[in-house]
């Protein structure tokens, strides 16, 4: 017969492992999510002209990864690409201004919408599945400049490039005072400062 003092050895040993539970099996449905892959984009970064349509080709698979059940999942949505036009200036106290009044932009699969932030004017399209039955949404987006110079574009910073130079090297013509990279203008008494990002592709139009 089990005694009292290891009746209550035994709860004791029950309740420091339910409590250990909770902080290690716990933690696979708390850090749970689901996660999205990341866009490919292609596009041919050469120099480019003033009213000479750049054109950028992207996909990404229809399924996302549910990190609980640790398999695909189809996606509840056309998984929307964001992404972002600047230009860079030279002689000011920033040299990133923004793009969005010196180059177009269409879609040549989905109409596109766009939102205006302080430093961004956020472009959005949504994917369309592929023609081909492949299981992918695919995005074709063309850029317009209207003037020479050298543009920024920003994609998320969760995305994968196939055969793209992002031609950084633009970047050190265009220096600036302190410890980032870039400055932007100043937008309502805000100034954004940062270094170069994954997402950064820069685009040189003569």
């Amino acid at each position: 017969m089990m005694t009292s003092k290891r009746y209550v050895r035994l709860l004791q040993v029950l309740f420091i492992f339910h409590v250990l539970c909770c902080f290690k099996c716990g933690d696979d449905y708390t850090d749970a999510e689901i996660k999205q892959p990341a866009i490919t984009i292609k596009m041919n970064n050469t120099v480019y002209h003033p009213q000479e349509t750049i054109w950028i080709d992207a996909w990404v698979s229809t399924s996302n990864f549910d990190t609980t059940e640790r398999d695909s999942i189809a996606a509840t949505d056309d998984h929307p690409f964001y992404f972002s036009i600047h230009q860079l200036k030279t002689g000011q106290t920033y040299n990133v201004n923004y793009g969005f009044n010196h180059a177009d932009v269409v879609s040549s699969l989905t109409p596109f919408s766009d939102a205006y932030s302080c430093f961004y004017y956020i472009n959005t399209v949504k994917g369309v599945k592929d023609a081909n039955g492949k299981n992918l949404f695919r995005y074709r987006i063309g850029i317009t400049p209207k003037e020479t110079g050298v543009f920024l574009i920003n994609f998320p910073e969760h995305v994968k490039f196939e055969n793209v130079d992002r031609k950084q090297n633009l970047l050190s013509v265009f220096t600036v005072a302190g410890n980032n990279t870039m400055v932007w203008e100043n937008c309502n008494g805000n100034v954004m400062k940062r270094n170069v990002e994954n997402g950064d592709v820069f685009v040189e139009v003569q």
